[in-house]
C-alpha cells in the first residue's frame, strides 16, 4: 500500500483557485471511522488498511475495529457491495472452517468476477492457509500441513494471487528455495518445484528463486526467477508455467550472440489472455550489444515496444528513452511505457508514454500542467516512502500517487489521472472533502492498493491476480485520512475524456470545496 502524507520542509498550502464547481470528481463516502460495525456489536471502525476494487463494483477491504468497554481491538474484513452496503466476511478470533482452529490474523481479500472473495489467513498455532467463498460460506482452498479435504497441502504459504477468474497462485518455500502452486481451488497443484531442472540450461542448472507470481485466468503463472548452479549466480530471468510445463521466457543465454531476450531484469505483468510484458535486455541482430528494451506479447510471440536510446516524444523538445521502469498493461488491449527519458539538454524527466498506432504518446510527464488545478503541474510520481505505482483502465487511463506543485511553490500529494487529453488530480492533500452532508475534513494522507514487490508497486491493471484500486467501469477506491485524525473508505468514477470534455464546457460538478 502506498501512503502519501506531507512532509516537513514545505508550509502545505492549499491551492484555492479552481472554483468548487470546477473539479470534475465526486467522491462517494463508503465507511468513515467511527461508524458502527455491521455483523459486530458495539465495536467501530477505526482504520482502514489495504481497499481492492473489483470489477462488478465490490469492494473489500481490511479493517481494524474498536470496541471502548471493555477495550478490544480486532482485526475483521469487509465487503461493501456497489450500492454501499456493508457485510463482515471474517474476524480474527472466528472458527476456521472445517474444525481445524481459530483464525488467529486476516489480510487483504482479492475478489474474483464470480463474486468469491479469497482471504490469507493466520491460524492459531502458527499454520497459514487461504480462504476462499462468500460471506457465510468460506472454505479452505489451500493450508499448510494438509487435513482439509479439497484443499491443496502447501509446505508454506507466502504471498497469494487470486485472480478474477478465481485462479490461485501461491508462492511457498521449501529450505531456502522458493516454489509456485496454482490453480482453481480443489485443483491447485505445484507448478514450479523447489530446485528444479531451469529447461534449456545446461544440467545442474535450477530455478533456485520464483519471486512474487502473478496468475492469468487459465492458471498460467509468471514470475521472476533466479537461476542457480552449473556457473549461474541468481541470474534474473522470467519465468512461465502452468500445470504442463515451465519455460524460461526468451530462453537461456546458450551464446553470446543469441538473439531476442538475453536475460530478464523487472518484474513482469500480466493479464487474463496470457499477455505478459517486462523488461529485459534483447538483441535484434548479432551485430548489436543487447539493449534494454521493453517486452509485450504472449510466452512465445513476444514483441519490443520501445528501446532504450529510440525517441521518447515530450511535449516541447526533443528526447530519448533511458531506465524503463516498468511495462503496463490494462485488462484490455492498451500498453503504456513507465521511463526516465533523458532530453537535447542533458536533463533527465520520468514519465508514462501510451502506445499508439502512429507510435509513443506522452501521457504524464513532469513538469506537465494539471487541467483542473489552474497554475498546478506534475512534481513528480515519488511518493514520501520511495514507492513507485502506476495502474492502468481500460483506455489507457493511468492513475497514479505523486506530487503536485502549486503556484505558490508549495507541494500536494496527490492521486492524479492522465489520458491523451488531460492530466486532472483527483483529490489532494489539503483538499477539503465533504464526507457527509455539511460534514467537511481537510484531506491529510492517501491511500491505494497496489502490488508491493521488492519496494517498489508494478504496473497495475486489475486483472492479474493481485487486485487493484479501480476497475473497468473507470470507478477508483482509496483511503483517505484527514487532518481531525479520522478516517474513511471512498469511491469515485473517473470521467471519460468526452465526458470531460463536455464538463469543462460548462456542464461541471464536484464535492471539493475551495478557501
Amino acid at each position: 500500500m502506498l501512503r502519501l502524507t506531507f512532509v516537513s520542509g514545505f508550509a502545505l498550502a492549499f491551492w484555492g483557485g479552481c472554483p468548487a464547481d470546477a473539479q470534475p470528481f465526486e467522491l462517494r463516502t463508503i465507511v468513515l471511522k467511527g461508524e458502527e460495525s455491521p455483523g459486530a456489536p458495539g465495536f467501530v471502525f477505526d482504520q482502514f488498511t489495504r481497499v481492492n476494487l473489483g470489477q462488478d463494483g465490490r469492494i473489500g477491504f481490511r479493517a481494524s475495529t474498536l470496541r471502548e468497554s471493555p477495550r478490544e481491538r480486532i482485526a475483521r474484513v469487509y465487503m461493501a457491495g456497489p450500492g454501499g452496503e456493508l457485510t463482515l466476511v471474517a474476524s480474527d478470533g472466528d472458527d476456521a472452517p472445517s474444525g481445524v482452529g481459530e483464525i488467529d490474523s486476516v489480510a487483504t481479500p482479492l475478489l474474483a468476477n464470480s463474486g468469491d472473495l479469497a482471504i490469507p489467513i493466520g491460524l492459531r498455532g502458527g499454520r497459514s492457509a487461504v480462504l476462499v467463498g462468500r460471506p457465510g460460506d468460506l472454505r479452505f482452498a489451500a493450508i499448510e500441513g494438509g487435513g482439509v479435504s479439497g484443499a491443496a497441502d502447501i509446505p508454506e504459504i507466502g504471498s497469494t494471487s487470486f485472480s478474477p477468474a478465481g485462479v490461485f497462485a501461491i508462492q511457498s518455500r521449501t529450505s531456502n528455495d522458493r516454489e509456485i502452486w496454482a490453480g482453481p481451488a480443489g485443483s491447485i497443484e505445484r507448478v514450479i518445484e523447489a530446485r528444479m531442472q531451469a529447461p534449456g540450461y545446461p544440467d545442474g542448472a535450477y530455478i533456485a528463486s520464483a519471486g512474487f507470481t502473478r496468475v492469468d485466468g487459465s492458471g498460467q503463472t509468471v514470475s521472476l526467477a533466479e537461476i542457480r548452479g552449473a556457473g549461474y549466480d541468481g541470474e534474473r530471468i522470467e519465468v512461465v508455467a502452468d500445470a504442463d510445463r515451465v519455460r524460461i521466457v526468451g530462453g537461456p543465454p546458450t551464446s553470446p550472440d543469441q538473439l531476442g531476450v538475453v536475460s530478464g531484469g523487472s518484474v513482469p505483468t500480466t493479464r487474463s489472455d496470457g499477455t505478459i510484458a517486462f523488461s529485459a535486455l534483447y538483441r535484434e541482430n548479432r551485430d548489436e550489444d543487447p539493449v534494454e528494451s521493453s517486452m509485450v506479447g504472449l510466452p512465445g510471440d513476444l514483441r519490443v515496444v520501445t528501446r532504450r536510446g529510440d525517441p521518447a516524444p515530450l511535449r516541447d523538445r526533443a528526447a530519448t528513452f533511458a531506465d524503463l521502469n516498468s511495462t503496463i498493461l490494462s485488462s484490455r488491449d492498451d500498453v503504456a511505457v513507465h521511463a526516465m527519458a533523458l532530453d537535447d539538454k542533458g536533463e533527465f524527466f520520468e514519465g508514462v508514454w501510451l502506445e499508439t498506432n502512429t507510435g509513443m504518446v506522452p501521457l504524464a510527464i513532469e513538469g506537465d500542467q494539471i487541467a483542473n488545478r489552474e497554475g498546478a503541474t506534475l512534481l513528480d510520481f515519488e511518493s514520501h516512502s520511495s514507492s513507485r505505482g502506476i495502474g492502468m483502465m481500460s483506455g489507457g487511463t493511468v492513475a497514479f500517487l505523486g506530487n503536485q506543485l502549486n503556484p505558490s511553490g508549495d507541494f500536494a500529494a496527490a492521486l492524479i489521472i492522465a489520458d491523451t487529453t488531460s492530466l486532472r488530480t483527483v483529490v489532494a492533500v489539503g483538499d477539503d472533502i465533504e464526507v457527509g452532508q455539511g460534514d467537511i475534513r481537510t484531506v491529510q494522507g492517501i491511500e491505494v492498493r497496489g502490488s508491493r514487490i521488492a519496494g517498489e508497486l508494478t504496473g497495475l491493471n486489475n486483472d492479474d491476480g493481485w487486485g487493484g484500486f479501480f476497475n473497468d467501469s473507470r470507478e477508483l477506491v482509496l483511503v483517505l485520512d484527514f487532518a481531525d485524525s479520522s478516517t474513511g473508505v471512498f469511491s469515485v468514477v473517473v470521467p471519460s475524456p468526452a465526458t470531460v470534455a463536455v464538463l469543462t464546457a460548462g456542464v461541471f460538478y464536484g464535492r471539493r470545496r475551495s478557501r
